[in-house]
């Protein structure tokens, strides 16, 4: 069965290369052998290369006529997983796991699902009432008992037993010999030991060591029985089993996993928070909002700079091409038609001067059916114009009548309703025939957002204050809420054509949320030939285009508020990354290397090495899940808090801040990544070293 020809085994340190074995030759066949000699003299040695738990220098070792150098390491695993069983002289207990699961250990890897042969096991060990404690809770002489339950449950053809009742009592040790002397009738049992007493009274055949040599082989018993060779069988773990068995070690040492979490949560956290101020996508923000509010439209303005300074410009139908060029948009648009004309003659003194309504009127617009249809607008009283004397105002405007009042000759008349208001008169300076009023359109302006800026006593004191004030004045530069509204056709036919001059304040577009190009609020350098021609004489270096609204304005400031934490956070965050990855890989590194006597005895036991590192880069995946999820979970608590700031704190009508697919990606990619690196090289190498020495934690 087994035979040995002229097999050299030594072991080299700094100094000096130790002989182990010299030139050992045997054959072995059955029965129970026991191997003695004092410690030192090979006898582990040759048990380590028996069960290919160490490789020999020269030689030959043959099982069943295979030779084991010339194996395979496929068909070193199935060696060991269906062959070999092997006793442990210090037990190599999985800690922490029960006696049923270190005893089922074997029969996972042969598929065996069902409970009977692990009580089988535990019978012969006398130890059926210890099933279901802990292998940390047993005493020595019990741990033993569990470890040659372990080897024998798979049945295997040769039993190799190193010094099994050395740490034991006489009682135990008897209970341990009487088990093993009955499965040598079926198996080759071959024993390694000191105890020449029990080695005389149970051994059919006694080899002795000294000094690496065999001195003597004597046979007590002659035991010719065949063992009966098993079917060959590859030795597999199933993919459940690995799930399980990565997620039983991930929380062997709660302690531990929960400190290097914590860890690599608020490490990861900060990358997540850092990159979110940085990169926040104000496109999506502005049209989740805007899809909200069901916003139907964008106001444009221009504005000039030169080398030193800024300048409001109206645009000419040469600029409203050119800005209609860049958002890729050529559909019907609306237009704020300038005026110098004044509307302020016309309000009455019932109450005292506010910022809120220092704004001006901004233009004109000319509006129809479609008009109110295409921006979702309604009339709150009256009608549309019908005749160029006829006009519209908006509610912001009756609201400025219903605070100062209607001037009506040298009085002030009080609006109360909007029925107060219609078919009064509207006087223009410069203008000496009036414009009757017909109708009060609602603009959708959201006032009561604005409301402690009307307070008389309201004070621009605070951070809050200046947002609010900054949206409000946008909202207005606008001109939607705060201009006149006449009929169609009105402008041409008052002022004539004027295209070629710039006589638009704003320009409105129709508006979708699936239109974002109509987003971008460019600064654009004057490279196209006739703005440049246009402007260059003028020492004006670039034109602005910008989205006059309430919520872009709130959008930016926040950007410019955040700016100087946005580049600490920057900073922060590739400082984080450097020490993140560092973390892992020597988390990783000290994981894998205190693992290194599991992985062997879970190699010894008959678990593939691929499959081992399996297991542990599995374990090391759900760490990574566990990261990813807590940390998705504390990032969001924290946006939360920052938005619930920005929202509350500042007045902002939009919560700037969420995590986007880009953090997603970054903190799944990033965490997996890591952890491979972290881990698979680390047990990559530790593949390549010998059994033994795992089991020995070198």
């Amino acid at each position: 069965m087994i035979k040995i020809e002229n097999v050299v085994k030594n072991y080299k340190t700094k100094s000096v290369t130790v002989e182990a074995l010299k030139n050992v030759s045997l054959e072995i066949n059955s029965g129970m052998i026991f191997i003695t000699g004092r410690s030192g003299s090979g006898k582990t040695t040759l048990l380590n290369l028996i069960g290919a738990l160490d490789k020999y220098d020269s030689g030959s070792i043959k099982v069943d006529n295979k030779e084991l150098k010339e194996m395979s390491s496929r068909e070193l695993d199935d060696y060991r997983a269906n062959e070999i069983g092997i006793i442990f002289q210090e037990y190599n207990l999985l800690e922490n796991f029960s006696v049923k699961e270190n005893i089922n250990m074997p029969l996972l890897i042969q598929g065996i699902e069902n409970e009977n042969p692990i009580d089988e096991a535990l019978r012969n060990v006398e130890l059926e009432e210890m099933k279901n404690r802990k292998t940390n809770e047993l005493s020595g002489g019990q741990r033993q008992r569990v470890a040659i339950a372990r080897t024998i449950v798979k049945k295997p053809r040769i039993i190799l037993a190193d010094e099994p009742t050395g740490a034991v009592d006489s009682e135990t040790a008897e209970i341990i010999f009487n088990c093993l002397k009955k499965l040598s009738e079926t198996s080759l049992v071959i024993i390694a030991s000191h105890d020449l007493e029990s080695a005389n009274k149970y051994a059919d055949r006694i080899i002795s060591f000294k000094d690496g040599r065999i001195v003597e082989d004597r046979v007590i018993n002659d035991k010719n029985q065949s063992i009966v060779k098993k079917e060959e069988e590859t030795a597999k773990l199933k993919n459940k089993e690995i799930l399980k068995l990565a997620l039983s070690f991930l929380f062997r040492k709660p302690k531990r996993l929960i400190m290097i979490l914590l860890i690599f949560i608020l490490s990861l956290t900060g990358i997540i928070i850092s990159d979110t101020f940085g990169s926040s996508n104000t496109d999506k923000v502005l049209l989740n909002e805007m899809k909200k509010n069901d916003t139907r439209y964008l106001v444009y303005s221009q504005s000039f700079y030169t080398s030193d300074s800024n300048i409001e410009s109206y645009m000419d139908d040469e600029d409203v091409n050119y800005l209609l060029q860049k958002i890729k948009y050529d559909g019907k648009i609306d237009y704020v038609y300038s005026f110098y004309d004044e509307v302020d003659y016309n309000y009455g003194a019932l109450a005292s001067s506010n910022n809120y309504y220092r704004i001006k009127e901004k233009g004109h617009i000319e509006i129809d059916n479609d008009f109110m249809s295409m921006y979702n607008f309604k009339l709150s009283a009256g009608r549309l114009p019908e005749n160029d004397n006829e006009v519209v105002v908006t509610e912001y405007i009756y609201n400025k009548f219903q605070y100062y009042g209607y001037k009506e000759g040298n009085k002030s008349v009080k609006i109360s309703t909007f029925d107060d208001l219609i078919d009064k008169d509207l006087y223009l300076t410069g203008r000496n025939d009036g414009f009757k009023i017909v109708g009060i359109l609602d603009t959708l302006f959201n006032e009561k957002r604005y409301s402690k800026i009307r307070d008389k006593n309201f004070v621009d004191n605070g951070l809050k204050s200046q947002f609010l004030i900054n949206s409000y004045e946008s909202e207005m530069n606008s001109g939607i809420h705060n201009s006149l509204y006449f009929m169609n056709g009105y402008t041409k036919r008052f002022f004539g054509d004027y295209t070629n001059e710039a006589a638009y304040v704003r320009i409105i577009v129709p508006f979708s949320t699936s239109e974002s190009n109509k987003l971008k609020l460019f600064v654009n350098e004057v490279k196209y030939p006739t703005i440049k021609d246009k402007y260059e004489k003028n020492n004006i270096v670039s034109v602005e285009y910008s989205i006059e609204k309430g919520l872009f304005t709130d959008v930016e400031l926040l950007k410019n508020y955040f700016n100087l934490i946005i580049e600490i956070t920057q900073i922060v965050s590739v400082v984080l990354i450097a020490l993140i990855t560092l973390l892992f890989i020597y988390y990783f590194n000290g994981l894998v290397d205190g693992r290194k006597k599991e992985i062997g005895i879970l190699t010894a036991i008959g678990i593939k090495k691929a499959e081992v590192r399996k297991i542990f880069l599995i374990e090391a995946l759900y760490i990574a899940l566990l990261n990813i999820i807590m940390t998705l979970i504390v990032s969001l608590m924290i946006l939360r808090i920052m938005n619930s700031f920005t929202t509350s704190t500042l007045g902002l009508s939009v919560e700037v801040f969420y995590i986007s697919i880009r953090q997603i990606v970054f903190l799944v990619g990033f965490s997996i990544l890591v952890i491979i690196l972290g881990s698979y090289l680390p047990l990559k190498k530790i593949s390549k070293k010998q059994l033994i020495n795992l089991i020995r934690g070198k």
